[in-house]
C-alpha cells in the first residue's frame, strides 16, 4: 500500500495507534479492527454469519463519538462494515443493536426471528431471545413476547453444571422487559433460597 494514511479514519485522534497492543499492525498505522482472524472465524465467526445472515461486522472502527453518553469509558461508538456490505453504528456489543444491523425495526424482528429458528437450542445464542423480546415490546406484540418466553422456558438448560445459572438470568431479563417484575423477583428469591451455598446468587 503506497499511501501510509490509507487505513486511518478521519475520526481517529490517535492516528492509528491502537488501545490494545495485539491490534497493532506491524507495517502501517490502522484505525480499524478486523474481526476475521482465521482461527476465530472457524471457531465462532462462521457460526455468527449463519445466525445473523451476514449482518455481523467484519471490520469495525471504534473512534466515533457517542453524543448520548456521559461516560468517558463508553464515549465512542463503533462504525461497522458487515459481511453483507452494510454500514451501521453501534456500541461495543453490536448484537444489542438489531435495528441498526438490519436497517429497520421490521427487518430486525424478521432477522432475529430467523436467527432463533436457526439455533433455537444453542446456549451460545440465547441472547437472541431477550433482544427479540425488546423488539416485540417496541411494536406492542405482547402475545408474541409471551409466546417467546414460553418457548425459551422449553429450551433453557438450567441444570447444566457449566454456566447453569446463565439461563435463569436470561429468563429474568426477559420477564423484566415485558414488565413481569414480580415473577422475576419470585424466580430470584427461589434461587436465593435453593442455592444458599452458591456465591453467584
Amino acid at each position: 500500500m503506497t499511501t501510509p494514511n490509507a487505513l486511518i479514519c478521519p475520526a481517529d485522534e490517535e492516528q492509528g495507534v491502537p488501545i490494545l497492543p495485539y491490534n497493532t499492525d506491524p507495517n502501517l498505522p490502522v484505525s480499524y479492527n478486523y474481526d476475521c482472524d482465521p482461527e476465530y472465524y472457524q471457531q465462532w465467526l462462521k457460526k455468527e454469519r449463519n445466525v445473523y445472515a451476514d449482518a455481523n461486522p467484519i471490520v469495525r472502527c471504534p473512534h466515533h463519538a457517542n453524543p448520548d453518553s456521559d461516560s468517558t469509558l463508553l464515549s465512542n461508538l463503533y462504525l461497522n462494515l458487515s459481511f453483507s456490505n452494510t454500514i451501521y453504528l453501534s456500541e461495543a456489543d453490536w448484537r444489542k443493536h438489531p435495528i441498526k444491523m438490519y436497517g429497520s425495526l421490521e427487518a430486525a424482528i424478521v432477522g432475529y426471528e430467523k436467527a432463533i429458528q436457526r439455533v433455537p437450542e444453542n446456549p451460545d445464542f440465547f441472547c437472541l431471545y431477550s433482544e427479540l423480546i425488546r423488539l416485540y415490546v417496541k411494536v406492542e406484540r405482547n402475545e408474541d413476547a409471551e409466546n417467546l418466553i414460553d418457548r425459551f422456558k422449553s429450551v433453557m438448560k438450567p441444570d447444566e453444571n457449566i454456566m447453569r445459572f446463565r439461563d435463569y438470568w436470561t429468563l429474568v431479563e426477559m420477564l423484566k422487559i415485558i414488565g413481569k417484575h414480580q415473577e422475576a423477583l419470585q424466580l430470584l428469591q427461589h434461587l436465593e433460597n435453593t442455592e444458599q451455598e452458591n456465591y453467584f446468587i
